[in-house]
């Protein structure tokens, strides 16, 4: 039987290629999210549950420096690199896998 984590990886996966249509509420608080942060030196950024890259492409309309996204699913994280042409892996983000203090900043939008 599939952890809650994996239903929630394959339920992810499953609607991202859709995703965008749907999402109203999550490009609201994104934009919220990224208006909060206007005009703050944010450094090296990651995006934790990056989605489809909706906080990368708000950031990366202001000059942010460098720009990751992560997301517990691969579908997501693919549409993210192709939207945003920012790197990005899928993890969960209860496993990172990067060493500690490698970002400035961390953000995260309506992620579980």
């Amino acid at each position: 039987m599939a952890s809650f984590k994996e239903k929630i990886q394959l339920s992810f996966s499953d609607a991202a290629a859709s995703y965008d249509k749907y999402a109203g509420l999550q490009k609201d608080i994104a934009r919220k999210l990224t208006n909060s942060l206007k005009g703050k030196a944010l450094g090296k950024v990651l995006d934790i549950g990056c989605g489809t890259g909706e906080v990368i492409k708000n950031l990366s309309k202001e000059n942010t420096t460098e720009l990751f996204g992560c997301d517990i699913s691969h579908k997501m994280t693919q549409l993210t690199r192709c939207s945003t042409n920012t790197r990005s892996v899928c993890a969960d983000f209860d496993n990172l896998p990067f060493v500690d203090s490698a970002f400035d900043t961390l953000v995260s939008s309506l992620a579980y």
